[in-house]
This record gives structure tokens, sequence and C-alpha cells, in this order.
């Protein structure tokens, strides 16, 4: 075709696919404000925001310069990808039993969510070229206490002789914590430095490792507390600080990423089941959206490793990301259905049209995010690697498996 006829007939045909997939990425991201964290939910809403300003940009600015600056054909070959393509369609000559296992692998990396562990962990925050972590290894040989948990005690109001009562609850508070006797705390600058700006409540610091797993943190923790109670101060006492705040809340807010990415799952599910008429198709893409996110979990968790609040944002944009191969070829195999006599001749063409766009847009990503792994600081790297590591996965996903899903989804008859 002539050019213009070309991108004419390429913006019909590929536009709805662009525009779904670009839903589902702001769906990715519009489920972070669902988390109680400021910082998630600026993410959710400049990533939503960028978009959408790319949906309009590839929706008329891309055509419109493909119009002055295309002035050749345009011949795309995909032998380098022949290969590939020919896997790809045997892998669906036995649809049924080749689904059946699809099924099952994502039942194993489901259960398998149940080892997962969440938490934080200080050291994506450190650059690799600091001396930092040895430093402080170092530092808590010979003086223990580069971290601290304050112990927060309520003052015993406007009483008769309040400070030598509030020094006294001081020395009991400082006994209990330490382990060594104090009868009480006559310093009354000491007290001063300890007390609230009204003196309604006094802070205790006690000394922790700053490299301490929220394990070790919750666990001081607990200790501190059970301690303060057994020696009557358990009503006038609170167990609190920065480290523990992150070993306690970090978690809460890696869950909630979590269950975001699942809901995500349950919506972009309903609009593809609502969109296409047909819940079989829907929940069929399914297969190759789950198993990218679940699958590098499972390996985290089968490699021990703790998912922090790095991990599931990564997910959880991959996911966006990762799912628009998925559309893709259900909008394909919708067009090729209008001229192919048969489902699978459906798949078929649609797999020898898509084969080479798919796995070139899949390395772009992946040498992109992959590029991030040259980063001093672990949390980027991180960041990139979980996120090419589930593109990679959602690719294998969508070539080898989810055709054989499509193909009993359909029906041998077109049903």
């Amino acid at each position: 075709r002539d050019i213009t006829d070309a991108v004419a007939r390429a913006r019909h045909d590929i536009l709805p696919a662009i525009m779904c997939t670009t839903l589902t990425t702001v769906l990715a991201f519009m489920a972070m404000l669902t988390i109680d964290s400021a910082a998630l939910r600026e993410l959710s809403i400049v990533g939503t925001l960028g978009m959408l300003a790319m949906l309009v940009a590839v929706a008329t600015l891309v055509p419109a310069l493909a119009r002055l600056m295309l002035t050749a054909k345009i011949v795309q070959s995909g032998a380098h990808f022949d290969r590939l393509r020919r896997l790809a369609t045997a892998a669906f000559r036995h649809a049924a039993p080749f689904a059946v296992a699809c099924i099952v692998l994502l039942a194993i990396v489901g259960v398998a969510q149940r080892y997962v562990v969440t938490g934080y962990d200080p050291r994506e925050l450190i650059p690799s070229y600091s001396t930092f972590l040895a430093d402080v290894t170092t530092l808590e040989q010979h003086l223990p206490g580069s971290g601290r948990i304050h112990v927060l005690i309520e003052g015993v109001g406007a009483v008769p002789n309040a400070d030598a009562a509030n020094a006294q609850r001081l020395a009991l508070a400082a006994t209990t914590l330490s382990g060594t006797a104090l009868d009480s705390v006559p310093d009354t600058d000491l007290t001063t430095l300890l007390a609230s700006a009204d003196g309604s409540a006094f802070s205790l610091p006690v000394p922790t490792s700053m490299l301490g797993t929220p394990a070790e943190i919750t666990t001081k923790a607990t200790e501190l507390t059970n301690s303060l109670a057994a020696a009557g101060l358990g009503d006038v006492t609170t167990v609190t600080g920065y480290s523990l705040l992150a070993a306690t809340q970090t978690p809460v807010l890696v869950d909630g990423l979590r269950q975001a990415f699942f809901l995500a799952i349950v919506v972009m599910t309903a609009l593809i089941a609502a969109a296409l008429r047909s819940l079989k198709v829907a929940l069929a893409t399914l297969v190759p959206n789950l198993l990218p996110i679940l699958g590098t979990e499972t390996w985290m968790a089968l490699t021990g490793q703790t998912i922090t609040l790095t991990r599931p944002v990564a997910l959880l944009v991959a996911f966006g990301i990762a799912v628009d191969n998925t559309i893709h070829v259900v909008n394909r195999v919708r067009l090729s259905r209008q001229s192919a006599a048969t489902p699978r001749e459906a798949i078929t063409d649609s797999l020898r049209a898509l084969t080479a766009p798919i796995v070139t847009t899949s390395i772009l990503l992946i040498a992109g995010f992959a590029l991030t792994a040259f980063s001093a600081l672990p949390a980027v790297s991180l960041f990139g690697t979980m996120t090419a590591l589930a593109i990679l996965i959602a690719l294998v996903a969508d070539l080898l498996l989810f055709p054989s899903l499509l193909l009993v989804a359909l029906g041998e008859d077109g049903a």
C-alpha cells in the first residue's frame, strides 16, 4: 500500500490494542493509590499521566511523522525469528495437554507464594562503592550501638515532687533496659535532656545495630516491651524508633503493593472479558500475565531472598509492560479470525505476524532495564533486574504457552 493507506490501516488495526495496553499499565500504576504511602501515590499519578501522554503521542504524532518520513516501502523481515516462530507454532499442536500443564505450572507458583517473605533491607540504599557497610561492621565489633530503638516513658504529670517521681521512673526503666541497677537519676540536666519539649514524656535510647534485619529488630522490641511490662511499666512506656517503624511498616507496604497487583489483574481480566465478550479468553490471559510476577517471586522465595519495597514496585511496573504482548496477541487473533477458517489458522497467522515485533520490543526493554545492573545503588540495580526478568518470562509465556491456552479457549470449531 502507499504510505497514507498503510498508516491508516495500521492505526485501524493496532490502535485498539495500544489503547488497551496503555489502560493496563495505567491500572498497574493506579493500583498504587490503594497504598498508604505519599511516595507511591505520587509515582502512581506521574506514571498514569506519562502513559496517557504516550498514548496521545502514539495516536497523533507517530502517524503524522510516518506519513512525512517513510518515503519508501518497508519490508519487515522475520527471518531471524523463524526458528522461534516455528517453536511457538509447534508448541500448540497438542494444545489441550499443553494447556493443562500451563495451569498446573500457574498453580505451583501460586502455592509458592506462601513461602514469600516480605521485609526491608537497608543495604539496598547504600552505594556499592561506599565503605559505609565495612565501617559499620567494624564499629559494631568494637562499640555496638550504631543504631537505636527508643523507649518513650510518660511523665507522672502535675503532681507534688514530679521531678523526683519522674527521675525514679526513669531509673526503673533504665535499670530494666540495661540490666544494671540504678536507684535514681539525680542529674536533673540529664532528665531535661531526655524530656520532650513540654516535659510530658521522656525518651531513653536503646543501642541496636543499624544493619539489623527486620526479624532481629522486632524481636529486640518485643523483648524490651516484655521486660518493661514485667517491671510494671507496660502502661506508661512505648517502644518505637525509625528502625522499628521500617521493620514493621515496610512489610505492610510491600503486602499492600502485592495486593494492588492482584487487584489490577482482576480488573484487567474483567475488562478483557467485556471487550472480547469471552470469559474463556480472558481467563486464558491469566497465565501469561501472572507467570512473570509469580514466577519471579517464586524464584526469590526458593533462593531465600526477602521481597523488599523495591521488588513489588518493579514487578507491578513490569506487569503493566509485560501484559502488552498478551493484548497484542489477542488483538491479532481477533483480526485474523475475520479471514481464517479455524482458530488454529488464526493463531498461526498471528504468530507469523507478531513473533518478530514481540521479540524485538522485548529485547529492547530487557536491554534497557538490564543497564541498571551497572548502577552503584543496589535498589536501582535490583529494580531493573527484576523488571527485565519479568519481561523475559512474559515473552516466553506469550509465545510458547499462551497460544495453546488461547486455542483451547476459542475451540477448534471457533466457538
